[in-house]
């Protein structure tokens, strides 16, 4: 019994040592000091390279940084702290975004990594059956991924009805995502406008990107006045997003309040300074007559775009020269 109690007592140090280093790293990771959140990783892994926290973290922080050319550092980290366990459904599911990225960059050579995808994102659902965010990962990959690597739209369809039962939001949106990939927004929309807030992370985050993801595709089809109300909404439940006031401008833009499109687009390029802001904000200024400011904006978008998108800001910078 003494022996007994004396472990039971170091295993409840150890945890209130992993859980003060877990909130360590967690305040560098939010705070986006990466160098320091690495090192603090590595540290308790050269303590004890099984620590599968520290080799989560370590993952987290090169996905969230995109270091693709340690991504095959991170998996090997994180297959020997997942070995032999018969827990470690966040280990997986880390694991499981890993290889999905190196199917991503293999191309036409990422049949083996996609399916090992597949296989550790299925392990963290196996696992935690009732986590949104791991069932949300792996019917991405269901419904992202050609059949020949395991992707399958009614499977797809199956999870989210099957989720429907423990979570009808989230089985509400997990249906809906399968819509907008079959490009059925007015579909999607009819299961996502009833939702509400619920001031869950993860669940609000989700009905927030797939609310916006049908109001730019409403745009991309056409559907200008159908995604001004969808935007209005999201802008106002999250007045802090730069997609919502981006969607916002864009559909103001598209439904001929010019000034109105200005306002949006400033704030969204306020809160995140991204391309396709810069360029709309540029029409929009340009169709208030701010010619000068739509220069200046098209010329600095100038020098971080490429492809199609260089092509288009040069023929536009061109046109307002003349």
């Amino acid at each position: 019994m003494r022996l007994f109690v004396f472990l039971f007592a170091a295993s409840l140090a150890g945890c209130a040592w992993a859980a003060d280093s877990k909130s360590e790293f967690d305040a560098l990771f939010d705070a986006k000091q990466w160098e320091s959140a690495v090192a603090h990783a590595e540290q308790r892994l050269a303590s004890d390279a099984r620590d599968l926290g520290a080799a989560g973290d370590f993952a987290r922080v090169l996905l969230a940084t995109r270091q693709r050319d340690r991504y095959e550092e991170a998996i090997a980290k994180l297959e020997h702290a997942l070995e032999g366990r018969a827990d470690g459904a966040r280990g997986w599911f880390l694991l499981g975004q890993l290889y999905g990225e190196r199917a991503r960059a293999a191309g036409l050579g990422g049949l083996s990594p996609a399916k090992k995808s597949k296989a550790a994102l299925s392990r963290a659902v196996e696992l935690e059956p009732r986590d949104f965010e791991y069932v949300y990962a792996l019917n991405e990959y269901l419904l992202e991924a050609p059949f020949v690597a395991g992707g399958s739209k009614s499977r797809a369809r199956k999870v989210a009805r099957e989720f429907a039962e423990v979570d009808a939001d989230a089985g509400a949106m997990l249906a809906a995502r399968v819509h907008l990939v079959e490009r059925e927004y007015e579909e999607a929309l009819a299961l996502l406008e009833p939702l509400r807030r619920r001031e869950l992370v993860l669940h609000d985050a989700t009905r927030r990107h797939l609310l916006s993801s049908a109001g730019i595709g409403m745009l991309e089809t056409g559907r200008a006045p159908r995604a001004l109300g969808v935007f209005e909404r999201v802008a106002t439940e999250f007045p802090n997003n730069a997609v919502a006031h981006y969607g916002l401008g864009r559909a103001k833009l598209d439904t001929g309040d010019a000034a109105g499109a200005v306002d949006a687009l400033t704030r969204s390029l306020e809160i995140e300074r991204r391309l396709d802001t810069l360029y709309h904000l540029a029409l929009a200024l340009e169709a208030v007559g701010r010619v000068t400011e739509a220069k200046e904006l098209l010329s600095e978008a100038a020098h971080a775009a490429r492809g199609a998108m260089a092509e288009e800001i040069k023929r536009r910078l061109d046109a307002l020269a003349e």
